[in-house]
Formats: C-alpha cells, sequence, structure tokens
C-alpha cells in the first residue's frame, strides 16, 4: 500500500489532500497545543471530516484552562455533539506502552474512533 503524509499549518491542508478522505486520521500531541475554541472546533472538524473510517487522537480529553502553551479538551463533549456518527472503539493509556516517568500528562491515552460507515 502507498503511505504518504503531509503537514498541516494549523489554518489550511495543502492541495494535495484538501479535497480527499482517508482510512485513518491521526491528530499526536497536537490538541494540547491548541489554545484556541475557534481553532479547537476547526481542527476537529477538519480531522474528522478527512477521514472516512478511523479517527485516532492523543489526548487526555479533560477540560483544562490555558497554562504557558498547553491547554486539555474534553474531545468526547464535541464528538457526541458535532461527529454523531463516530463512536469510540477503544481508549489505549500511555501507560500501556510508555512508563510514567516518561511522560508528565495523567491520563493521557490513544482514542480510537470508528465511523458508523464501517462494518465489524
Amino acid at each position: 500500500p502507498q503511505v504518504a503524509f503531509f503537514g498541516y499549518d494549523g489554518f489550511s491542508l495543502p492541495e494535495e489532500v484538501a479535497c480527499r478522505r482517508f482510512d485513518v486520521t491521526m491528530s499526536l500531541q497536537v490538541l494540547m497545543h491548541v489554545l484556541e475554541e475557534d481553532l479547537f472546533q476547526a481542527y476537529m472538524r477538519l480531522l474528522f471530516n478527512s477521514s472516512r473510517a478511523y479517527v485516532i487522537i492523543h489526548g487526555d480529553n479533560r477540560d483544562t484552562e490555558q497554562v504557558n502553551h498547553i491547554r486539555s479538551w474534553r474531545f468526547t463533549d464535541w464528538i457526541e455533539q458535532e461527529a454523531v456518527d463516530w463512536t469510540l472503539t477503544h481508549k489505549i493509556t500511555l501507560e500501556s506502552f510508555v512508563p510514567q516517568e516518561v511522560h508528565d500528562r495523567p491520563g493521557d491515552a490513544l482514542w480510537v474512533f470508528k465511523h458508523a460507515s464501517v462494518s465489524g
């Protein structure tokens, strides 16, 4: 299978991928750096609208205020309201494969969501 990676500047997708949908989209170490509500909304819409099957999010799924350049978002609330065809299928805690002393964000996990059109 062909695999390609494309960068995202936080505002617009590269034209090679702007109108495409993918089997999987991933947000790894991104959401904690999104500080503004409107950017969070736009980012989440793009993340879910760009996938036809699975979305994987790395985060702690807590709603906290900004501290320096970090903010936590309760993204499952957004998904329940805005991405109703998506269901959480797996939550893999970082402790499953990364020692606690290596990361400093308790509750961090990989959250795997599946679109309703995917069988199995």
